[in-house]
């Protein structure tokens, strides 16, 4: 330590003290010169919990394939989460024609990590190579506002009608109908943009990434040294997979890893008592729902909004994520996740009234619970949901509504609910992309009915306003005063019971600078980066020149 004194020291002190700092300089600059090397060469180490199946677009379905997806694969735009508003990305800009029916986009100068140049024909020919290989049914949905597309996916034309090239780096979209939600959509992966006419797998795209090594257990990517933002601050990114979620933590915890990108519900109150790992810990709300849906075609819930309303007050959610979930999710009032672009703070929803349940029940035709016959549960085996609704079961017979549950296998639940066979069933469902519109429309529009609108709800003042709401090109006000229109009118409804909003926890090592988790539960990776160290103020000389 250097210690400043009132008087002024003899020279014999002042060249000692002199001698020792620089001697210390020295050696930490010495040591600094190797540290910074070592940053600047070696991986940013990245640990998931679940598989990376797939990295071709059309095939991505899980958070996982989904983030590492984001390392080699951009779109037209981004999603701007502290504006809340669509930013350009591949394209440098657009334009609304045709009073909204007709987007008109500028691509920038972009090269795949291939060295080709990025022609707007090519986002045309990829975007209908991935629908004709998407299977999943949420994912062909986001093509369908785009004209032609059911043509293409029938069969009916080769190309997408409303996809035209033209000039090198002008794309015309044509919609349907116009649809201010659309530019949303385009962050989804289905819109991501790649290579079609390179035969490697997965086919060269734009991120900042190149994927070097792909196996079960690891994925080896570097930087992309043609990416048109530049050179990212990160020189390449090592991909551990993980079977074990408490091996991830061991790793973490023995500095092998600088990125955990789950962390259990088990072990989250630990974490959050730990006070070196406590600082690392990050906690995402996500713009995803947790809830239990009624099939409004069958009986007791079609025709019956005050019965649903009734079991909506005889739910206690703070107690169930208090009890049973660790307090890590957020209990809901209404349909949309906070911080969500739309969001009304203001909505009142449901809160826990037991007394009010008993009242709507006796109104709904059910005193007591008297000539309720038993709701069948139903839900998908394993991750806790047991628990959920189990505790669920109980708060609703504590009003007089009996419940059995009825638990599936994944598969089977997957076909009973798309064939609208279960009466009360457990719903997840997080955003495609960062919209109101996404929950909003895709869960409770009856065009819908027979793909995502699971409940069969169909209200036509709903779908006036939803569809109003899109049409509200240019007028982003009138636009998120439709949404919570529509918001309101769906809560008194009641179609579902909305239980969360889920949340997501990682661990970050604090050498890591700019690593940013969105509502989608994706990470902008050009902006990541591993920290150098600075210089200690008991090291640094003294600006007056003073020892």
């Amino acid at each position: 330590m250097i210690i400043y004194r009132r008087r002024r020291p003899g020279p014999a002190l002042v060249l000692l003290a002199l001698a020792l700092t620089l001697g210390a300089l020295a050696i930490y600059a010495a040591s600094r010169l190797v540290y910074t090397a070592s940053l600047d060469s070696r991986a940013l180490n990245v640990g998931l919990t679940a598989p990376v199946n797939s990295l071709e677009p059309a095939r991505i379905l899980s958070h996982e394939e989904r983030l590492v997806g984001s390392m080699l694969y951009e779109g037209l735009v981004q999603y701007d989460e502290p504006g809340k508003q669509a930013k350009p990305l591949l394209a440098d800009e657009w334009k609304y024609e045709e009073n909204g029916q007709k987007i008109v986009f500028k691509l920038r100068n972009v090269q795949f990590s291939n060295g080709k140049k990025v022609q707007a024909a090519d986002v045309k020919t990829c975007w209908e190579k991935t629908l004709a290989g998407s299977k999943e049914g949420s994912h062909i949905s986001l093509f369908l506002p785009i004209a032609g597309s059911s043509d293409f996916l029938q069969g009916k034309s080769s190309e997408i009608a409303g996809l035209k090239a033209s000039n090198g780096n002008i794309l015309e979209i044509t919609l349907t109908t116009p649809n201010a939600a659309f530019i949303y959509m385009l962050t989804h992966p289905v819109f991501w943009v790649y290579d079609s006419k390179d035969s490697a797998v997965p086919p060269p795209g734009t991120g900042p990434f190149i994927l070097q090594q792909n196996s079960e257990q690891r994925l080896s990517l570097l930087q992309n040294e043609n990416h048109h933002q530049g050179s990212s601050p990160i020189k390449a990114i090592e991909v551990k997979i993980f079977k074990d979620p408490a091996q991830a933590l061991a790793e973490f915890k023995a500095g092998q890893l600088d990125y955990l990108d789950k962390v259990t519900p088990q072990d989250l109150p630990g974490l959050r008592n730990d006070p070196e790992l406590k600082e690392m810990l990050v906690e995402k709300p996500l713009y995803t729902l947790y809830g239990i849906g009624f099939n409004l075609n069958k009986k007791p819930f079609n025709g019956n909004y005050l019965l649903r309303r009734a079991i909506n007050y005889a739910v206690d959610r703070q107690a169930i994520n208090k009890d049973v979930l660790g307090e890590t999710y957020i209990p809901l009032k209404g349909v949309l996740p906070a911080e969500m672009p739309g969001h009304n703070t203001d909505i009142q929803g449901y809160g826990y009234d037991p007394e009010k349940a008993r009242q709507l029940l006796e109104q709904a035709g059910y005193p007591g619970g008297k000539g309720l016959s038993p709701l069948m549960l139903a839900y998908n085996q394993g991750e806790g949901h047991q628990r959920v609704v189990e505790i669920i079961a109980s708060q609703l017979s504590e009003v007089g509504i009996p419940v059995q549950l009825a638990p599936l296998t994944w598969d089977y639940y997957k076909k009973q609910l798309a064939s609208y066979n279960l009466v009360l069933f457990r719903l997840e469902w997080s955003a495609d992309y960062p919209d109101s519109d996404s929950i909003l429309y895709s869960l409770f529009h009856s065009s819908h009915i027979g793909s995502t609108n699971y409940f069969a709800y169909n209200n036509n003042q709903v779908d006036l306003v939803l569809d109003s709401s899109r049409a509200s090109i240019g007028d982003e006000k009138e636009r998120v005063k439709l949404l919570q229109k529509a918001e309101q009118m769906i809560i008194d409804d009641a179609p579902c019971i909305w239980l969360f909003q889920t949340a997501t926890a990682k661990l970050v090592r604090e050498n890591v600078d700019s690593l940013e988790v969105d509502g989608l539960d994706t990470v902008d990776w050009f902006k990541a980066e591993l920290k150098k160290p600075v210089l200690s103020n008991a090291l640094q000389t003294p600006t007056d020149g003073k020892v």
